[in-house]
């Protein structure tokens, strides 16, 4: 959660260079797929040939989150968007129950709810214009969310039979893939990001991949998405501190809201941490 904050920050510095959604997300791809591959060497069991699709879906759903993701922080609000990504909490719920029909006690849906009670706050007052774009923001969001929930979901329940480390391999390495479609919509070759953006851009990147590597192999080894992604919600909260102590450095637009906007966010993520205690305690 705290990587995802500090990553989110340093794509939406790196935006000022104009580097574009598309290289964003294919650079943060290729550098996850690069770093798994090895791992296609690597299971007990044998591949289950018959399931050869689940791989290759996930890593379609994990990619539309990824992109949605990126969209938002780079052309939106990160105190709306890292919050509102929290809104995943409850699809995967949702999806664990009404899909999978995984029962879950009645303290995790208290939790769950109380986390998305949160995000109720990030879009309250400002002016017109403020709202327009938290509501733009808040739409890519929310379409990354549940994305990133069926992801989750779908990892859960679906990596043990092929180990979990060969079926983050097989799964990255597609995202990886698929992210070549890009290319065509890059406004300049990678070569022409200017030298003074790549300290910015791959913090950015190597931040965003490795806690997307972290997240993944947690529910992947243990199958917990539901209890994972409830204390990844403080990522909401670690994005508005790093908004309110970074905003000049970020040339985020949120630092220039009235008090009462940033305050009424703050709160809403913090609902979302005292679900995590909650659920932990």
């Amino acid at each position: 959660a705290i990587l995802f904050a500090l990553g989110a920050a340093a794509l939406k510095r790196s935006s000022r260079w104009r580097i574009g959604v598309w290289r964003t997300t294919f650079l943060c791809n290729v550098f996850i797929g690069l770093v798994y591959l090895p791992g296609m060497a690597f299971g007990e069991r044998p591949i289950p040939w018959q399931s050869w699709w689940q791989p290759p879906l996930v890593g379609l759903l994990y990619l539309t989150g990824q992109t949605c993701t990126v969209l938002a922080l780079t052309r939106g609000d990160v105190s709306v968007a890292g919050p509102m990504l929290a809104l995943k909490i409850l699809a995967v719920a949702l999806l664990v129950t009404g899909v999978f029909g995984t029962a879950l006690p009645g303290w995790v849906w208290i939790s769950v709810v109380m986390a998305t009670l949160g995000v109720a706050l990030l879009n309250w007052g400002g002016k017109p214009e403020d709202r327009r774009r938290a509501a733009r923001t808040a739409v890519v969001a929310g379409i990354a969310a549940i994305a990133f929930a069926g992801f989750d979901v779908a990892l859960q329940h679906w990596a043990g039979a092929w180990g979990s480390i060969r079926f983050l391999s097989v799964m990255f390495a597609t995202t990886a893939l698929a992210s070549f479609a890009f290319v065509p919509g890059f406004t300049e070759p990678l070569s022409q990001i200017p030298r003074a953006a790549w300290p910015t851009v791959a913090a950015g990147v190597g931040l965003l991949g490795t806690q997307s590597m972290i997240f993944g192999s947690t529910i992947a080894i243990y199958a917990h998405a539901t209890e994972c992604n409830v204390i990844y919600s403080s990522r909401g909260l670690w994005s508005v501190i790093v908004v309110v102590i970074l905003g000049r450095w970020l040339g985020a637009e949120e630092t220039g809201l009235p008090r009462s906007v940033l305050l009424a966010r703050i709160v809403g993520a913090g609902l979302m941490l005292a679900s995590i205690v909650l659920l932990v305690f």
